[in-house]
């Protein structure tokens, strides 16, 4: 079934809202009562109107499109501006209408943002623990290994993080 043309759709809307019924409409237009109805619910774009079973519009606004400028010498390091950069993402999603899918998205971007960054937070620090701090702390859990063991583990747990990167 072909579908029907914006001044069609218009027309529609107009009877409607001149109270005429759905069947009224449909008699007169020669069209089946779902595309009346649709055309009605604002299930079908009219130009420039938003659909209302697709969420809230998404367009934003000239006041939100200025992104908030940071002055980066205040960060200590890369970390410090990725979490001020998710937090203000996090602000944004809060203030900005969005359909549920669309955050759900973000959520699920925020997160594995969140994620990511400790790991490199992580990664950084560990970089900065030496080798006897890292045996101690294994030995601290089992009192029995020796340093090859501690080697080995280490060897195992480089390769199980290679391969899972």
């Amino acid at each position: 079934m072909p579908r029907t043309s914006i001044p069609t759709r218009k027309k529609i809307l107009k009877l409607f809202k001149d109270d005429w019924s759905i069947q009224e409409i449909m008699d007169e237009m020669s069209l089946s009562y779902f595309k009346v109805y649709n055309v009605i619910q604002g299930r079908v774009k009219t130009r420039y109107s938003y659909r209302k079973d697709k969420g809230i519009s998404r367009k934003v606004r000239e006041d939100e499109k200025l992104a908030e400028q940071v002055d980066l010498e205040s960060f200590s390091d890369v970390h410090d501006f990725m979490e001020h950069q998710i937090v203000l993402v996090a602000r944004t999603m809060n203030k900005t209408k969005l359909g549920a899918e669309e955050r759900l998205k973000m959520i699920k971007d925020l997160a594995s943002m969140q994620k990511s960054l400790q790991a490199l937070k992580l990664e950084k620090h560990l970089q900065n623990v030496d080798a006897v701090l890292v045996a101690r702390i294994m030995r601290r859990f089992d009192q029995k290994l020796t340093d090859d063991d501690i080697i080995r583990i280490v060897k195992e747990e480089q390769i199980k993080l290679a391969k899972e990167s």
